[in-house]
């Protein structure tokens, strides 16, 4: 479903671009999601899911993209090329960090019994 967001967010991070450039937040809609963002000072991705799956205010999915343990930085203009390959990380609310990574911010709010296993 986020597919298409992290390549967009891959790629661009590759070539040192806004990390949303070029993704359409607009096709991301279905049955069960409402919209999927990219924060582009970070690359974070958020998945923001229907009142069908759970309340507003506690309806948010976050991937975190990381390379080197690294968060990936970026701004209006462009970012910073990562240094290794990018790892992602799934994110639902009460979810802990991971390693030496820092939590998404802000974090996850969708409950972590209506996420995959790896997001929890």
């Amino acid at each position: 479903m986020a597919a298409a967001a992290k390549t967009a967010v891959a790629e661009n991070a590759i070539a040192g671009a806004v990390l949303n450039r070029g993704y359409d937040a607009g096709n991301a809609a279905t049955q069960n999601v409402t919209g999927i963002t990219i924060n582009q000072q970070n690359g974070e991705i958020s998945i923001a899911y229907g009142a069908n799956v759970a309340a507003a205010g506690a309806n948010t999915l976050i991937l975190k993209p990381t390379a080197n343990s690294d968060a990936l930085e970026g701004t209006e203009t462009g970012s910073t090329r990562p240094t290794g390959s990018i790892r992602w990380d799934c994110y639902a609310s009460g979810a802990t960090a991971r390693g030496d990574l820092p939590l998404p911010n802000p974090g996850a709010t969708l409950d972590g019994r209506f996420a995959p296993a790896d997001c929890r």
